[in-house]
């Protein structure tokens, strides 16, 4: 059975999604579609 660790760290969804959101713009790929692949 998948269980997690025992040690862990909270990230926020949001700005999870904003950081992948922003990596993906750097690399030249449009807001629209980089925010729908950072999902």
């Amino acid at each position: 059975m998948n269980r997690p660790p025992e040690d862990f760290v909270l990230v926020d969804e949001e700005r999870l999604l904003n950081f992948s959101t922003a990596c993906f713009e750097k690399a030249g790929i449009t807001h629209e579609h980089a925010a729908l692949i950072s999902r």
